[in-house]
């Protein structure tokens, strides 16, 4: 099963979504709520954990970034969430976001896509 818009491809592979962002230049609120709603209709309203491989996002507004991390919105039907960090830049941006908005689900980052998807699956 596979979603493909402008800003992602996801494919759900063993209860698992797993979400290639596409390289974006900016995110904003507009944006980040056509990204949330098509991953909403897409999987049905089931919950479901999700990996986020690569974010090829050069940059977000605050507002865009608030509605992506609430549990009523951008993380709805999330049960965890995994990134994977590729790079000492990756990990910097990571761990600001994480400190500026801690989500209220299970979160981890991850060197390597079998380590994040072997806790993930803790999550199905």
């Amino acid at each position: 099963m596979e979603s493909v818009n402008q800003y992602y491809t996801a494919t759900l592979t063993d209860s698992v979504i797993q979400v290639q962002y596409r390289q974006i230049s900016h995110i904003s609120i507009r944006d980040a709520r056509t990204i949330v709603v098509d991953r909403i209709r897409y999987f049905q309203d089931r919950q479901f954990p999700v990996l986020i491989k690569r974010a090829k996002i050069k940059s977000i507004d605050k507002t865009a970034r608030d509605f992506l991390f609430d549990t009523q919105f951008g993380l709805k039907n999330i049960k965890a969430i995994a990134f994977i960090e590729f790079s000492a830049v990756d990990q910097i941006l990571l761990k600001f976001i994480f400190h500026q908005h801690t989500p209220r689900i299970p979160h981890r980052t991850f060197r390597n896509e079998n380590d994040a998807l072997a806790w993930l699956y803790l999550y199905r």
